[in-house]
């Protein structure tokens, strides 16, 4: 079984390298949710910047519910738009 695309380009450009270059923004995007996984997994946060009055527990506890929010928005796009992570 085969697919064939066909773009008519130069018109066409966008749509041609957004199939091209699908897969490097699957990994990226599979990547990114790793990436975020791992920080709010291991809450290794050495790199906070500290803020004067502020304690390091309520800046890593802020730190970590602004990646869950961002992962939870991912994952609920992917999910909205019928897109996978898997392969």
């Amino acid at each position: 079984m085969k697919a064939i695309l066909k773009f008519n380009l130069p018109e066409e450009q966008y749509e041609f390298n957004s199939a091209v270059n699908g897969c490097q923004w699957h990994n990226l995007i599979s990547d990114l949710d790793e990436k975020l996984r791992q920080e709010i997994k291991h809450q290794n946060f050495d790199g906070i910047t500290p803020v004067a009055g502020v304690e390091p527990q309520v800046l890593e506890n802020c730190y970590v519910d602004a990646l869950q929010h961002v992962r939870d928005y991912l994952l609920d796009e992917i999910k909205d738009r019928s897109l996978t992570l898997d392969e």
